[in-house]
């Protein structure tokens, strides 16, 4: 028998198809996790700013006349879904250290591969009362 390359053409049309089919899934699911990884780093990253301003919000002490929650919430600005809980440790004299603690429940869109709805980010920044 003769070699016919339109016969050998016509039996591997669907190839391509089915490989497709196969690596499509997996490649949504890249794409979905490395802006999720993304998303992540840039709470992280807010979440942190925001505790080193409310911390150095709560060492001025009456320099800073609307708190450390506030400049937390300034420094936060709406850009988080679900807002952030803020708490205030310590600063009681001058001399002493204050701890601002940023906590955020951050909600992965690949939630329902990995298994977990929410994942927290914490972040806190201490400073000493001026």
């Amino acid at each position: 028998m003769r070699y016919n390359p339109a016969m050998r053409r016509k039996s591997e049309r669907g190839q391509a198809l089915v490989e497709m089919a196969l690596l499509l899934p997996m490649l949504a699911m890249i794409a979905l996790g490395v802006v999720d990884l993304g998303r992540a780093y840039f709470a992280f990253t807010t979440v942190t700013n925001a505790a080193r301003e409310g911390a150095a919000c709560a060492s001025l002490g009456s320099l800073c006349p609307a708190g450390p929650t506030a400049a937390v919430t300034a420094e936060v600005n709406g850009q988080l879904p679900g807002g952030v809980t803020t708490t205030v440790t310590g600063g009681a004299s001058r001399g002493s250290n204050v701890t601002v603690t940023v906590d955020y429940s951050f909600q992965a869109q690949t939630a329902l591969i990995l298994g977990q709805s929410t994942f927290p980010i914490r972040a806190s920044a201490t400073m000493v009362v001026q």
